[in-house]
């Protein structure tokens, strides 16, 4: 999924995101499909903007999953932050205001009767059709998934990722797990620790004898075939 399909034309929900981060601290709340629309819309959004801004805003940005989370950064973080949170955390997404944050709510599709949320409006065909075939996908395909995605990004996903035009990377399949989990477990010991001596002794076998496949997974992973 390119930022490009999950805008979809919906340029003026983009102008609204946009002019929401100029102004003054605020919370806004976006109802998509699912929640995870709205935040992957704030990406796509802020990928939009100018260059300096883009960066700026990407570094102030925070996920958080809980009320408590949220909480938490209000009370530790005194430069102004961009949170970005669940629906659920709408009770302290006040406070977090009042101390100078934005506060991003992705809301569930499933909410009805809620005032102040912005309600994504729905991609545009056209645009959508556009962009799969800019992304390499047929005229046919691009065509076929433009009519069958019911104008919903979340439906649009799942399409793409059961056609043949998306696949796993072969780094990702179950045959490599072996090989790339000793490398990923590599930094995570300590030799203060006597359980973690022995795993540490036991994987750095297991990479000894894994190396040659492993370098070929990696040097795949920095390469891949154009």
């Amino acid at each position: 999924m390119t930022t490009d399909l999950v805008i979809g034309g919906r340029t003026r929900d983009a102008e609204q995101v946009h002019k929401w981060l100029a102004d003054r601290p605020a919370v806004l709340s976006v109802q998509g499909d699912s929640p995870d629309e709205a935040v992957a819309f704030l990406y796509a959004a802020v990928t939009g903007l100018p260059e300096m801004s883009r960066v700026r805003v990407f570094s102030r940005c925070v996920v958080v999953e809980t009320a408590n989370e949220l909480r938490q950064l209000t009370q530790a973080f005194q430069n102004p932050l961009i949170i970005v949170a669940p629906g659920l955390c709408i009770e302290a997404a006040g406070a977090a205001v009042a101390k100078g944050h934005h506060v991003f709510l992705s809301m569930d599709a499933k909410l009805i009767d809620i005032g102040n949320v912005v309600r994504l409006s729905r991609p545009q065909h056209s645009i959508v059709e556009k962009n799969l075939s800019l992304n390499g996908l047929s005229q046919a395909e691009a065509q076929r998934l433009a009519r069958d995605f019911g104008r919903s990004i979340p439906v649009l996903r799942r399409h793409l990722y059961r056609s043949s035009a998306v696949s796993a990377p072969t780094w990702a399949n179950a045959d490599s797990a072996g090989a790339l989990l000793p490398v990923l477990f590599a930094g995570a010991w300590t030799n203060k620790k006597e359980g973690d001596r022995g795993t540490r002794s036991v994987s750095r076998r297991r990479l000894r004898n894994l190396y040659p496949k492993s370098s070929a997974l990696f040097v795949a992973r920095r390469c891949p075939d154009p």
